[in-house]
């Protein structure tokens, strides 16, 4: 049986957003699934009803307490009624309702950004981004994680999907010529867009514009498409500016659901967003220029910007008559094989980047990526390690930890403890509890049937016998309860006395599985007198980790300050007592040197805030580098695998670029960088306590010439190895689990 899919809107009327709910909805029914869509109708509802898709009519287009609770009740109705494995919400009032009812209805909830929103304190309370969030261009993704902290890897980036079939410059156009009086020939140039008061202004510039031009080219005639809030005041200027011309220039018909016969008629587009995409794919030539800003006439040039914008130019500088006046005389100017030719690339623009099937597969994706919600036949596998506090590298080895379960254990459900349950559940879409909580831990080891000790150096007291006493108290209490217990990929030691190691041996055997992530590892546990035999030594979890969307991380970047095609080299610090006392001095002359012999920027990742960011803050600033913290483990993995090289103190970056096959340079402040470097057979390191500037230079050049393909077979060597891992831990798993 199909999935079944509702997607909710407030309504169906002339809009972009709309019409990608319209496709998006045509497109899911074509590839198979059983969909819905509920909204307070309006002009596509019958386009829906053609295809085969089911409309419900439910007021969610108004935010009155008279409606909003009225489709509360018709929402948890249909719900209730249909069973929906997936509910995808396309606007804010949707999105609220959709969020309360998954509480109580126990679906899988998906949620659409297709602009910025009112930021006010309100309007954040009340916002609901789903368990996943699908944004229609970066800039809208970094508005989410920005204004209402959205955890990056839960926001996917989508399109606006254009059907080229339908918009192209083959449709018949003798319709809507005979109905407006269309003359065939001439300058035709079209606008596209809601005729609201706060996203019109194009239009009513258009019109000024028109009085000047109408003087220059008696051919000229301009259609002005849509309606809304500021439709009488625009058609009041558009029966005014004509009558001062003297001839019908511009022509306002309301809102259409024809669009792609206009598009057909017009050889010019003035708009953005949808409306640019479906002109250009008719082949028009295109002005981006809309009520958030303006790029000007596209073409190469400014793809990225556009692109990264999703056409809306969103932060841009806006236009003004004038500007609008300059931009069409220099496309008036153009001859007719230089305006086919920018058709021909404009029309090769949406075929590459924005097609319905796109649309469509991103979310599909999302949805196949969230498992239907099931009985728990299995039982719960808890997983406990450094999580919660802010730290990368131990992020990333939760993630994959988690990917990996998932996928091979699709109903046994996860249980982290965390020291901030709701960000790590937010994060990772986990059932997570508060690590220190008695009442909770009690709960949760009563119903589990796997303890997981996953990744890091979990078992040490060099940094504080606190520690030790928390994850040895942990694992006591698992097998009072009963459960299995393992220790996946840990680093082991080391420890600040003989009372530790005592500590740590008591608890170590009556672990059920032990797995280590280096040869030092093992070595301390043959010291604690812990049976070996069945000790398996494997790599870090991390060097599986996969990388984010490369567009996005270029868009991070350029945000950060980076130029377009600037090379890098990556650079991570933290505090520590037993730093070297000039420390500072001989990283700033370091990254100095590799800047003006190698002409790579130096770039900061502080891997935790309250351990990393102000060190590398101050030192990036020295240095003239850049320096970026709000990162995830995935959108870390991409960063560092497009640097010249990798210089850093945190264990995990150096993984990170190291499973990219990239250069490292290590500065040990702890044996677990020792281990990893021994493992790689790198030479490249030397103590935080004692760093040697000249050394450190040395090991920049190396770097830069270092055979990257035979660095990616030890990646993929030490990637077979962490795989192995995994295999271990299915074999406890299906014991466990059954």
């Amino acid at each position: 049986m199909a999935d079944k899919i509702l997607l909710t809107t407030m309504a169906l009327d002339i809009g972009g957003a709309e019409t990608h709910i319209t496709e998006l909805a045509k497109a899911l029914k074509k590839s198979g699934y059983d969909v819905t869509v509920a909204s307070n109708g309006g002009v596509y509802v019958s386009e829906l009803t053609d295809a085969g898709v089911k409309h419900v009519c439910i007021p969610l287009h108004s935010k009155k307490p008279c409606f909003v609770l009225q489709s509360y009740c018709k929402l948890k109705a249909l719900i209730k009624k249909e069973k929906f494995d997936v509910v995808h919400a396309h606007a804010r009032i949707p999105a609220f309702l959709c969020g309360l009812l998954a509480k109580q209805l126990k679906f899988r909830f998906v949620t659409s950004a297709h602009g910025t929103y009112d930021v006010s304190l309100f309007w954040k309370l009340i916002s609901n981004w789903g368990e996943r969030t699908l944004a229609v261009s970066y800039d809208i993704k970094e508005y989410l994680i920005n204004h209402y902290k959205v955890p990056s890897d839960t926001i996917a980036i989508t399109i606006n999907g254009i059907d080229t079939n339908r918009y192209c410059k083959e449709i018949d156009t003798a319709r809507i010529m005979d109905e407006f009086g269309l003359q065939t020939g001439g300058r035709r140039v079209l606008y596209v867009s809601r005729i609201d008061h706060e996203a019109a202004h194009v239009g009513f510039f258009l019109v000024q514009a028109a009085k000047e031009l109408a003087k220059e080219y008696p051919d000229l005639q301009i259609v002005l498409v849509g309606g809304g809030t500021a439709f009488a005041k625009l058609k009041q200027e558009v029966e005014a500016a004509n009558e001062q011309i003297g001839r019908r220039v511009l022509v306002l018909t309301g809102a259409r659901t024809d669009i792609n016969h206009f598009c057909a008629w017009a050889d010019i587009f003035v708009g953005v967003s949808r409306a640019a995409l479906e002109a250009m794919s008719a082949e028009c030539v295109t002005i981006l220029s809309g009520s958030q800003g303006n790029l000007g006439l596209f073409g190469e040039h400014n793809l990225q910007d556009a692109l990264d914008t999703n056409f809306t130019c969103r932060g841009r500088p806006m236009a003004d008559a004038s500007t609008l006046q300059a931009y069409l005389r220099e496309v008036f100017a153009l001859s007719c094989e230089e305006r086919a030719a920018m058709g021909a690339y404009n029309r090769s623009i949406v075929q590459t980047y924005y097609s319905i099937d796109k649309m469509a597969k991103d979310a599909m994706d999302v949805y196949q990526a969230m498992k239907p919600y099931k009985q728990y036949r299995q039982g719960d596998v808890l997983l406990n390690g450094y999580y919660g506090f802010g730290n990368k590298g131990d992020d990333a080895l939760l993630q994959v930890i988690i990917e990996h379960i998932r996928a091979q254990y699709p109903n046994a459900r996860l249980t982290v403890l965390s020291r901030r349950p709701k960000l790590t559940k937010r994060m990772f879409g986990v059932h997570s509890i508060n690590r220190f909580h008695p009442i909770m831990m009690a709960r949760v080891l009563r119903r589990g049937k796997v303890l997981i000790y996953g990744g890091g150096s979990l078992l040490q007291s060099v940094t504080s016998s606190r520690s030790l006493l928390y994850y040895t108290w942990v694992l006591r209490l698992a097998k009072y309860a009963g459960i299995r217990t393992m220790l996946f990929a840990n680093g082991i030691g080391p420890f600040a006395s003989l009372r530790d190691q005592k500590r740590a041996a008591d608890a170590l055997a009556k672990v059920d599985s032990i797995i280590v992530r280096d040869a030092a590892s093992l070595q301390t546990l043959d010291s604690l007198g812990v049976n070996t035999e069945q000790v398996f030594v494997t790599a870090d979890p991390v060097f599986c980790l996969k990388g984010a969307d490369q567009g996005w991380c270029r868009h991070w970047l350029a945000k950060a300050g980076l130029a377009p095609g600037e090379a890098y080299f990556a650079i991570s610090m933290r505090r520590w007592k037993w730093l070297d006392k000039d420390f500072e001095d001989k990283i700033v002359q370091f990254c100095l040197y590799v800047k003006k012999q190698y002409g790579l920027v130096p770039l900061f990742l502080s891997m935790q805030k309250e351990k990393d960011w102000q060190i590398c803050s101050t030192v990036s600033a020295r240095a003239g580098g850049l320096c970026i913290e709000a990162l995830s483990s995935s959108e870390l993995h991409t960063i560092v695998s497009q640097a010249a090289f990798v210089c850093g103190m945190r264990l995990h970056l150096l993984i990170c670029a190291a499973a990219a096959g990239v250069p490292v340079i290590g500065i040990a402040y702890d044996p677990k960088v020792n281990a990893l470097f021994a493992d790689l057979e790198n030479h490249k390191l030397l103590p935080a306590s004692q760093i040697d500037e000249e050394t450190l230079k040395s090991f920049a050049d190396e770097a830069v010439k270092e055979d990257r393909i035979l660095l990616q077979k030890k990646a993929q060597t030490m990637r077979e190895k962490a795989e192995e891992s995994f295999a271990k831990m299915d074999e406890l798993l299906r014991e466990a689990l059954g």
